[in-house]
């Protein structure tokens, strides 16, 4: 007949723990239909194929499940030969399961969510044309996916992908992604990302990849952000080995809020990798923001991430560790005040989720005639809140202070819940 089909899965990791376990496993069904080129007695070539992915991982506590199933994929792929021939063999294989797409019982051995107890689920079709002579002239992808995170934040997306025929084969020229995010805080994201591959017209080797997009965020009371993103790719790795890792993101945003105030901020973030390896092995970031109150009071502000490195290699994710900000604020009765403050975050290595947040700086002000005042201060951010939406909240700022006359004084007070101050 004319119709032919195709069915299969596919295994991917984004890499491995210390101990070996994959940080997170997405599993993928793809299905393809074909058509038949009338070519002699017929070509046959891809006309659609479609891939239905989630995300699973294994427990990091006890990671003999992985071993296991590692086992056995080492088995099928012949890379364990020695294994094979062992008596166990017949025990394995006796596991066999055609309805499963593996091939394997393996319910149980790992969780359908990510490490960080994220659920993800993808659908991607793409459609490619075909001319007379059996040759790929183009395609087109459509799908969407849903993440919903351990504590109820929903994130849903499109993507829109476009390919070029070079040397009959398909290859990816434009991606576009667009996201929704609804936060349970009430807080939306809306984002529209842009990446650009140029190829080269022969061969169909990526020369080079830029990144490109804008977004509107809103934090539930009618304070919006919006801003400009720029993704910068690693050169090296796109010439050596035609890799896509980010270099580095640049982050244009203006802030305006309900109560007149405003500011503008730039941040670049830097990933460095491995040049052998090309593994990510620490992330850096830095931002400047300058902004006014409404009245002609103006601030300018510097930040600096520290990042944590047992997080990103336990579980591959890039987590702020300590991040370092200074401000001066200029007044219009000729005050002015200067604030360092360092706020620093612990989080469980494996999961990368947040597990509490504690702030201190010091500041000194001049009040435009005579009196300066210099201080130390303590911040506390509320453990139920880190627990219950995995996000720093600040509760309670302790402030002490030395004036010029020498009065001292201990200033305290607690701020109502949901009050957001600073978010590590």
């Amino acid at each position: 007949g004319e119709r032919t089909f195709g069915l299969g899965f596919n295994l991917s990791h984004s890499g491995l723990d210390p101990n070996g376990v994959p940080w997170d496993e997405v599993r993928t069904e793809v299905h393809q239909e074909f058509e038949v080129i009338d070519i002699g007695l017929g070509v046959v070539k891809l006309k659609e194929n479609t891939s239905i992915s989630d995300t699973y991982h294994y427990d990091t506590e006890d990671p003999s499940k992985w071993n296991n199933f590692n086992t056995i994929l080492q088995i099928r792929s012949g890379q364990n030969r020695d294994y094979l021939q062992s008596t166990r063999r017949r025990s394995l294989f006796g596991q066999w399961d055609a309805s499963n797409g593996f091939g394997l019982d393996t319910e149980g051995w790992a969780e359908e969510k990510g490490r960080d107890g994220t659920h993800n689920h993808q659908e991607l079709t793409i459609v490619y044309t075909n001319n007379e002579k059996a040759r790929v002239v183009s395609g087109v992808g459509d799908g969407w996916f849903e993440q919903t995170d351990k504590f109820g934040n929903v994130t849903e997306g499109i993507l829109k992908q476009d390919y070029v025929g070079i040397a009959n084969q398909a290859r990816l020229q434009q991606s576009r992604t667009i996201t929704d995010a609804l936060n349970r805080d009430g807080s939306t994201n809306h984002q529209n990302m842009r990446v650009r591959y140029t190829l080269h017209e022969r061969t169909g080797r990526i020369l080079n990849i830029e990144g490109n997009g804008n977004f509107r965020s809103d934090d539930g009371f009618g304070n919006l952000n919006v801003g400009i993103l720029t993704q910068l790719y690693h050169q090296d790795f796109i010439r050596y080995f035609q890799l896509a890792r980010v270099e580095r993101s640049i982050t244009e945003s203006d802030a305006s809020n309900r109560d007149g105030s405003s500011s503008h901020t730039e941040s670049v973030v830097t990933n460095l990798y491995d040049d052998e390896t090309t593994k990510l092995e620490d992330v850096e970031g830095h931002s400047n923001t300058t902004g006014t109150d409404g009245f002609g009071n103006r601030t300018r502000s510097e930040a600096i991430q520290v990042y944590d490195k047992d997080v990103l290699l336990w579980s591959g994710q890039s987590r702020v560790k300590h991040q370092i900000s200074r401000s001066n604020t200029n007044n219009q009765d000729w005050s002015n005040s200067f604030q360092l403050v360092v706020v620093s975050n612990e989080y469980d290595p494996k999961t990368a989720l947040l597990e509490g947040s504690v702030g201190q700086g010091i500041l000194r002000s001049y009040d435009g005639y005579e009196g300066h005042t210099i201080g130390f201060m303590e911040q506390e951010f509320d453990d139920d809140l880190i627990n219950a939406l995995g996000q720093a909240r600040l509760t309670k700022s302790q402030t002490l202070t030395t004036t010029a006359d020498g009065t001292n004084y201990d200033a305290f007070f607690s701020l109502p819940p949901g009050f957001v101050i600073f978010n590590g």
